[in-house]
Parts: structure tokens; C-alpha cells; sequence
């Protein structure tokens, strides 16, 4: 049961990413929350703390099915591990019919390590007639549970089976207050790191540390790291799938002291209103960027080569572009036969005095010697409203500038910028007090 599991989960994850970078768009919370069936709730485990609710499993697989593209070499996989029909009849033997068309629930109970995803997991679907003559476990190591006098049973890869909550006890509260969607799911993080002792878990993190890495570099990322661990309480996820199209939300509720804290901004609303139809979208307000350059900016500077001064004038550079946003940024990526194209557009204080702040930071990139160069090519007509770049990439320097980038540069990341033989060319706009920038190969931004 547990490698079905972690089929099931790598399968479902994989299409989420195949799916988002080709056919999915951004979008706004959903309001509500989201309706889970009562006995469903009580064949859950008392102390469950991460919950995927899938509403309706056949629509969803249809729906899922319609974003791969026919050519894909990984639909087939997906096709089998992402079937109910196939993942249901993996986990019991049944003469009985398995009901695809309701609800089925994924729930952890026991997040402690090493066993994260197996020691503690459920299953809650239903069976025609279910009970225990009519339904028998696939798995000798798994267990079922029966809600006596319903469809539903739980299969469950515990070492005890539990028995259903009573009809009125409170259920877990990771499955109240989801947002609503086709699947969803909530991990509530506060209560996994309270079952596990902050001694075991610092153990943990500085184990997996790269000792080949310096001092300086460790204690920044083991930091980073209980930042990320300690700074959320819990996170809500969303996906919906309709006529071809992906729908993804996330909501997180930070601590109290949490660097992940920040008040909202309607800004973003008609900054998502100026967004070219790409296949990928999503708007971010200035301070999290801010706050996230300011958090980054000691790990770059200690990463970085000989040049640490530069590196520092790099990010002051960066951090004072942002804060010249009005509101925040927004992006929008797709993909053609010429490789990636990128928009980014927002609205400033002041376009002259931000068309200057890039001109800096450009200045100081191709001193860095980093490995990209920006080459200003003329432009005829709108000179103070416009700019357009040739940018080109040295690998051998990028890997001198910053080692600790090494394996990153050898990888492939780059060729998705240039498809062809072509130098990658970056154009920026304005309008009023809007700034557009657009990148990708020249013959894709020809008009």
C-alpha cells in the first residue's frame, strides 16, 4: 500500500506541473469552504492533521485526462495511477461495485519521522453493501474500518484500527474551513510539529545540511529552513478543472511572528487586469518580495565568489526596484517553438525615475561579470518610454560568479530560455504609470 501510495501521490504532483505549465492560469480565492459528508468525517483518525478531499473522483479524472496532451509520453502513467477505478480495486477485494462518482479521502495521522507518509495514512471511499463479508483488505498489512449501516469503509496502513467517532464528536480540525474545489487539501502544521520534539526536528535539519558548504552558508540555510518549519500554522489548497482549463489556490495562515506575515493589497486586482492570456499567470504584492529579498540577500552575498561587495550592491539594487512599485508585479509566462516568453508589468511612483533604477542595475550586473550580459540596443522613436536589451549567458563565468550555482548552470534551465541560436532579447514599455517588461527570442516578441 505504501508504494501505491507514493505512486498515487508523485503521479498526481507530476500532473499538477504538466498541466500548470501548459494550460493553467491563476486565480483569486475561492469563497466558501468547502462540504465534506458527516460519516465521512468519523471514519477519520481523531488526530489526523493532513486531509485531501476529492468531491467527485470520475469528473475530476475526466477533467484531469482533457489538460495532458495526447503526445505526452507520461499520459499513460497518469492515465493508471490517477483512476480511481485502478486505485481503488489496488487497495480491496470486492465482488461489489466501488463507487467513483462520491466523495473518497486521503487522511495522515502520524507525521512523525521517518515513516512521513506510510505509518499513519487512510483511505475513505465506499463499497456497495460494505462490511466486513462483503469487503476483505488487498494488503495483509492493511486494515479496514466499517461505518455499520453505510457504503463507507476506511483502509488504513496503521498498526491498530480505531473505532468511528461518535455522530456529534468534533471532527479534526484540519477539515474544517477548507477551501472549496474538485480536490482539496489542508496540512495543518502547527499540530505535525507539536508531535515531534523540536530537538529531533533540529537534528533532522542539520543532518541534511551540505557540509561541503561553508559555516556561514549552513547557519543561513538551517535559519531559512526554521523560518519556513515555524513560520506557518497552516496551509489550504484548492484545485478545480473545467473545459480544458487548471484552476490552483493556496491560502497559508502565518504565526504570530511569522516573516511570512503581511496585510493584503486591492492593488493586485487591476494589476491582474493588465496580464497577457498566457499559460501561466500570477500577481505579488511589494512587501513579501521585499521581505524575501531581504531575507535572501545575507545567503547570495555569503554565496557568492570573490565579488561579495557586488553581489551586496546587486540586491540593494533589486530591493530598491521593488520598492518602487506602486502596489506589486505581475508575470505572466508561456511557451513557443522559440523557447520560454516572460511578461512582467507594473504600475510605479514614477517611470522616469524607474527606467533610471534599471539602467543602475543593469550597469552593475554586467560589471559583476556574473555570467549575463546586457547589451542596450538604440531605438528610434519613444527612447525615454522604451528600452531594448540583447541579453547573452557565459556559463563558464556564471559557475566563477557564484559556485554555489554550479549544478544549476550545467543543467538544462537555460535552453528553455533559448530554444534557437539566437541571443535573448528583453524589451521594456511604458505607459502612464505602468512599466511592461517582455523577454523571450526575438522572432517571438516580432509584433
Amino acid at each position: 500500500m505504501a508504494n501505491r501510495l507514493h505512486c498515487f501521490l508523485v503521479c498526481f504532483m507530476g500532473c499538477l506541473a504538466v498541466t500548470t505549465s501548459t494550460q493553467s492560469h491563476a486565480s483569486t480565492l475561492a469563497e466558501g469552504s468547502q462540504s465534506i459528508p458527516q460519516d465521512m468525517l468519523r471514519l477519520l483518525h481523531k488526530d489526523t492533521t493532513v486531509f485531501i478531499y476529492i468531491e467527485a473522483p470520475d469528473a475530476l479524472y475526466d477533467s484531469l485526462m482533457q489538460l495532458y496532451p495526447a503526445e505526452e509520453p507520461s499520459r499513460g502513467a497518469a492515465a493508471a495511477y490517477l483512476n480511481p477505478n485502478v486505485l481503488l480495486k489496488q487497495m480491496v477485494i470486492t465482488k461489489n461495485k466501488i463507487i467513483t462518482n462520491q466523495p473518497i479521502a486521503l487522511g495522515f495521522f502520524d507525521m512523525r519521522p521517518p515513516d512521513y507518509l506510510t505509518s499513519g495514512v487512510v483511505f475513505i471511499f465506499q463499497v456497495e453493501n460494505a462490511s466486513p463479508k462483503t469487503v476483505k483488505a488487498k494488503n495483509r498489512d492493511a486494515r479496514l474500518i466499517f461505518l455499520e449501516g453505510t457504503d463507507w469503509v476506511a483502509v488504513t496502513s496503521a498498526s491498530a484500527s480505531w473505532t468511528p467517532q461518535a455522530a456529534n464528536a468534533p471532527p479534526p480540525p484540519v477539515t474544517q474551513n477548507m477551501l472549496p474545489g474538485q480536490c482539496v487539501m489542508s496540512i495543518d502544521q502547527a499540530s505535525i510539529l507539536e508531535s515531534v520534539s523540536r530537538e529531533k526536528i533540529d537534528e533532522g535539519l542539520k543532518e541534511s545540511l551540505d557540509t561541503s558548504s561553508t559555516e556561514l552558508v549552513q547557519k543561513m540555510t538551517l535559519d531559512a529552513e526554521l523560518a519556513l518549519l515555524y513560520g506557518f500554522k497552516r496551509w489550504d489548497f484548492s484545485m478545480a478543472a473545467q473545459d480544458g482549463d487548471l484552476t490552483l489556490s493556496a491560502r497559508y495562515e502565518p504565526t504570530a511572528d511569522s516573516r511570512f506575515k503581511f496585510a493584503g493589497t486591492s492593488g493586485l486586482v487591476p494589476l491582474s487586469h493588465h496580464l497577457p492570456q498566457m499559460a501561466f499567470q500570477s500577481v505579488i504584492s511589494a512587501a513579501p518580495t521585499s521581505s524575501m529579498l531581504h531575507w535572501v540577500q545575507p545567503l547570495v552575498i555569503a554565496q557568492a565568489g570573490k565579488d561579495k561587495q557586488m553581489a551586496a550592491s546587486l540586491m540593494t539594487d533589486l530591493s530598491t526596484l521593488v520598492s518602487s512599485q506602486q502596489h506589486g508585479s505581475g508575470m505572466a509566462l508561456g511557451f513557443s517553438e522559440y523557447g520560454v516568453e516572460l511578461v512582467q508589468i507594473s504600475e510605479v511612483k514614477d517611470v522616469a525615475a524607474s527606467f533610471g533604477l534599471i539602467d543602475t542595475y543593469i550597469s552593475d550586473l554586467n560589471a559583476a561579470k556574473a555570467g549575463l550580459h546586457i547589451k542596450r540596443i538604440p531605438v528610434e522613436h519613444e527612447a525615454d518610454t522604451s528600452r531594448l536589451y540583447e541579453l547573452t549567458f557565459d556559463k563558464k563565468e556564471m559557475k566563477k560568479a557564484n559556485p554555489a550555482i554550479r549544478e544549476l548552470v550545467d543543467s538544462s534551465l537555460l535552453t528553455l530560455f533559448k530554444s534557437t541560436d539566437e541571443d535573448v532579447h528583453l524589451q521594456l514599455f511604458s505607459k502612464d504609470k505602468w512599466i511592461a517588461a517582455i523577454a523571450g527570442s526575438p522572432k517571438s516578441l516580432e509584433p
